[in-house]
């Protein structure tokens, strides 16, 4: 387990990873997420979070030969969300699977997916056999109307504890930046977070003026690879410089966005912004090159209708590059194309 992401960090858009195998894993990544929780001001859900992360890490022991136990937080921290992964069996039967006493176990109580679906505010599930499954169970703080719209997760490569990737969605803005720091480590991160933070605070009308800003904050930086995009109704303007893809989905096609070369700080000429019409696209899909661009929709065919949390970590578990950092955001645009 050494490359488990250390406790407490300070970007609540950096996801914490925890490998189960064996059942002395399960108590581990337990833990983890308790202390998760409370750092990031969720103390009244840590006993429905401890016990949601006891079943869904016991079922990656019990039913899949091991798997990832990931806590995402939402970049403004009103909402935290426990997602298991595993390239196992897979589950033939969900809705069996979720009945109290159902068990493909010998040594289980079968209890695990129906106490995931009543003690968190919306889960979900996709499942193919021979392929492997992936839960998810959202907490929110407050009201909750549906699952997020936006769903992201970075996580440092295997080997390190900063993230040099990150994601931010502006729900108020509709607008989002996935950011590729240069190379990884502690430099690759605080170019990262030194994009974000102006991200905040900047105005997302005019993109291109946003991304030469963000060119001139990184220069004492290593620099970026920066996707910025802004959506609305009908449309989404959206450019990007660098090694971050952005692709719009539906079930059958999807169609990759354009990238201007460059480093953000570093070297950057021109770029222009990219008007696009969204009609017909049900998500829109970004990624730094963390994740493998060879994915196609019919691989989220389990995923349907898309609910971004299980594109997002469908796209993490099936394409991700253990050597590098990653980033993944899944938004959807049921209701805006």
């Amino acid at each position: 387990m050494s490359w488990d992401q250390p406790q407490g960090q300070a970007r609540p858009d950096v996801t914490l990873r925890s490998r189960v195998r064996s059942d002395h894993d399960v108590g581990y990544a337990r833990r983890r997420v308790v202390r998760q929780a409370e750092a990031f001001g969720f103390a009244d859900r840590a006993t429905d979070l401890a016990i949601v992360a006891t079943e869904l890490a016991s079922n990656l022991v019990r039913h899949a030969g091991g798997g990832e136990l990931l806590v995402c937080a939402t970049p403004n921290l009103d909402a935290l969300t426990v997602l298991s992964v595993d390239n196992g069996v897979g589950i033939v039967d969900i809705d069996a699977a979720v009945t109290d006493h159902f068990s493909t176990a010998a040594l289980s109580a079968g209890l695990g997916l129906g106490a995931v679906a009543r003690l968190s505010d919306r889960w979900a599930i996709t499942s193919t056999p021979g392929v492997g499954t992936v839960v998810g169970a959202h907490f929110a703080r407050g009201q909750l109307n549906g699952f997020p719209e936006t769903f992201g997760i970075s996580a440092a490569r295997a080997d390190g504890p900063d993230c040099g990737d990150g994601w931010l969605f502006d729900r108020q803005r509709s607008a989002l930046i996935v950011v590729d720091g240069l190379g990884h480590g502690a430099r690759a991160a605080a170019a990262t977070t030194a994009a974000l933070a102006l991200f905040r605070r900047s105005d997302v009308s005019d993109l291109e003026q946003l991304m030469f800003a963000m060119h001139a904050e990184l220069r004492s930086t290593v620099g970026a690879s920066i996707l910025l995009g802004h959506i609305r109704t009908g449309t989404c303007t959206f450019v990007s410089v660098g090694n971050c893809s952005a692709r719009l989905i539906d079930s059958q096609r999807s169609r990759e966005l354009p990238s201007w070369p460059g480093t953000v700080g570093q070297r950057l000429s021109r770029t222009t912004v990219t008007p696009v019409n969204i009609d017909g696209a049900t998500m829109l899909v970004a990624h730094t090159d963390g994740i493998s661009g060879r994915w196609r929709p019919h691989d989220l065919e389990g995923c349907h209708p898309f609910v971004p949390m299980l594109v997002a970590a469908t796209l993490y578990r099936d394409f991700r590059r253990p050597t590098d950092d990653t980033t993944v955001v899944a938004t959807s645009l049921v209701g805006v194309s």
